[in-house]
């Protein structure tokens, strides 16, 4: 398995990727991705996700938090 296999879905070969959430409204966040890019996520499936969280994304969803010991600057 090289590199890319192992960040992106098995079925759909869609990457996820971490977003750090600015604000929530509902179960809808507004979160920066690691390029820099605004976007609005569900976070239906991370109901204890929070502002200053980073999570993992994947097509428009929030699919778990990132420990912050995962987290590289």
């Amino acid at each position: 398995m090289n590199d890319q296999q192992a960040r992106s879905c098995s079925v759909c070969a869609d990457a996820a990727e971490h977003a750090v959430i600015e604000s929530i409204a509902g179960s809808d966040a507004r979160a920066v991705t690691a390029t820099g890019e605004t976007v609005t996520i569900a976070i239906d499936l991370v109901p204890d996700a929070g502002v200053g969280d980073t999570v993992l994304v994947q097509q428009g969803v929030a699919i778990g938090r990132v420990p912050r010991r995962e987290i590289q600057p």
